[in-house]
């Protein structure tokens, strides 16, 4: 007779959460319009989370430990305040009134509204000449009066109103957002360039909320009268919150929602998803990884001459939008940062990485997210990656890419970046870049084929002439409709900057405001603009439907 397996031992079931039906606790969000509140200057603690070498702050204990309990939100918020030290006695405050909210609460996390600084100080953000990671001091500046324009921004991470389903501590998500966001801040002020990719950033704060008598009543209830928080006359629970500019124009989404994309021309379409990849490798050359390239965090601004309003509506077609600012980096690390597990971007890449290298994976890099201002025949992994060639290969104002991966056709594991862990880059010194084709400014004496690919060997300098690699070369022959141009995409040797320009611009020492320098000098000096690749028109059967 066969024998009988032993029954495996049940492990046993994790307590699963109820979400209570009514939180008498949890009152209407107190941030309304014309609300007024004191805040103090605070300093958040170090980072921690994806990217970070902390992932956790308060442990899965008291997860734990508020499953088993099935303690309402407003309870778990009353007894778990926010970790770290408080403001001291003599920290800069602010009075601060609401005038507007810019996020709808749906509980789903921070609150961002719109205030007046009504008095008290102003935190004078300005580059450390240190290259330590230290928070910028307060200094006196006069208040606004209480009728001007709500230029301020605060955005208030109160767990009290983040979405609560006994999945994660929302505690220590709301603590996480707010160090994870102060640290990028903190880091492009010192890089000097504050108030251009993100909004001007003025400071972290904290604010303390009293206690309204449900919530009394119902954590006397439920953790008992001699709760310490029910002991002082006037209790208390504290939210921290950041103060930034307020920024002009609107995000992607709403464009794509109210601002009829559909009117617009497929080069306009191209050059906004183009301006925001590129400012997004500006971002990361000054060492901040966003995490959520997500539209409803670009603000776009239009550059076009202003119309009246009576031909306004004619002039959708001849809209200039360009990427204006980056927003919310509750999600962002700092790469170099004593508590990231990335390293900096080397001192040797003098210019920022080529987008072509920075969202070659559409789905890892999360360029992905742009599939609907891309134009419908360009939304497929190929086409993209195509554009992306024909677009910024060979564009002095970035670091050089010598060969990019070969696509392999129909691959979802590669589209996925499964494979992302066996490539490697070449050398963006130009050094171990493959040979050049007979196309190039070097010595190939050989013959071009049918396809126009050189077949000599040809010498030229990779890294002087921007020549077109054999492994690019190869890459295009997979590629619909690439072929084509595949030996037009090279620059010319004037455009490049020389050894000595690039000495002259970069610091020895590098400073923390010399890669600002670096990047803006170094555009200023290349004013070669890269020539435009005749378009190869594919058939509709060689486009694929979409991004696999």
């Amino acid at each position: 007779m066969p024998r009988r397996r032993r029954p495996r031992a049940k492990e046993p079931k994790k307590p699963k959460f109820k979400i209570p039906f009514l939180d008498r606790g949890r009152p209407a969000s107190p941030f309304c319009t014309e609300s007024r509140w004191t805040i103090q200057q605070h300093e958040p603690l170090p980072p921690f989370g994806t990217g970070y070498k902390t992932k956790h702050r308060r442990g899965e204990e008291i997860l734990a430990q508020m499953r088993e309990e099935q303690l309402p939100q407003s309870i778990y918020c009353l007894d778990n305040q926010p970790p770290g030290p408080e403001p001291a006695e003599d920290a800069p405050r602010l009075d601060i009134e609401v005038a507007d909210a810019l996020r709808p609460l749906l509980t789903c996390g921070a609150h961002v509204v719109a205030c007046r600084i009504l008095s008290g100080t102003i935190p004078s953000q300005s580059p450390s000449s240190s290259s330590s990671f230290s928070s910028s001091t307060a200094t006196a500046c006069p208040p606004p009066p209480s009728s001007s324009p709500a230029t301020i921004v605060a955005k208030i991470f109160d767990p009290m109103y983040y979405y609560h389903n006994g999945d994660y501590d929302i505690v220590d998500l709301a603590d996480m957002e707010y160090c994870r966001e102060t640290a990028a801040y903190q880091h492009l002020v010192r890089q000097g360039v504050d108030g251009k990719l993100l909004p001007a950033y003025f400071g972290s704060y904290s604010l303390e909320l009293p206690l309204t008598d449900e919530q009394k009543e119902c954590l006397a209830e439920v953790k008992g009268e001699d709760h310490p928080l029910l002991q002082v006359p006037t209790p208390v629970r504290r939210v921290r919150l950041i103060l930034m500019e307020r920024v002009e124009g609107r995000p992607m989404t709403a464009q794509l929602v109210y601002g009829d994309v559909n009117g617009m021309t497929n080069e306009a379409r191209l050059d906004v998803v183009a301006s925001t990849l590129e400012a997004y490798a500006r971002l990361y050359f000054h060492g901040i990884t966003h995490g959520d390239l997500a539209p409803r965090n670009v603000f776009l601004k239009d550059e076009s001459e202003t119309v009246d309003d009576l031909t306004k509506c004619k002039s959708i077609a001849a809209r200039r939008l360009r990427f204006h600012r980056f927003v919310d980096l509750g999600l962002a690390y700092v790469l170099g940062h004593p508590e990231s597990s990335f390293p900096r971007q080397p001192t040797s890449e003098m210019r920022p990485r080529n987008p072509i290298r920075l969202f070659w994976h559409v789905f890892d890099s999360g360029a992905v997210n742009m599939y609907y201002w891309l134009p419908k025949e360009m939304r497929s992994t190929e086409t993209f990656q195509l554009w992306m060639l024909r677009r910024w290969y060979g564009d002095t104002r970035f670091e050089s890419v010598g060969a990019v991966p070969i696509p392999v056709k129909n691959d979802a594991a590669w589209e996925r970046g499964e494979a992302l862990t066996n490539e490697t880059w070449p050398d963006t010194n130009g050094e171990d870049l493959q040979r050049c084709d007979g196309d190039g400014d070097g010595d190939g004496d050989g013959d071009e084929d049918e396809n126009g690919h050189g077949n000599g060997n040809g010498n030229g300098n990779a890294k002087r002439g921007w020549q077109l690699p054999s492994a690019l070369a190869r890459a295009m022959a997979t590629i619909p409709g690439l072929r084509a141009i595949s030996i037009v995409i090279k620059q010319p040797t004037c455009a490049i900057p020389d050894d000595k320009t690039v000495a002259a611009v970069c610091d020895a020492s590098h400073t923390t405001t010399s890669r600002a320098r670096q990047l803006d000098e170094i555009e200023t000096q290349t004013t070669t603009t890269p020539p435009t690749p005749p378009t190869s028109k594919a058939t509709e059967k060689d486009q694929p439907k979409g991004f696999r």
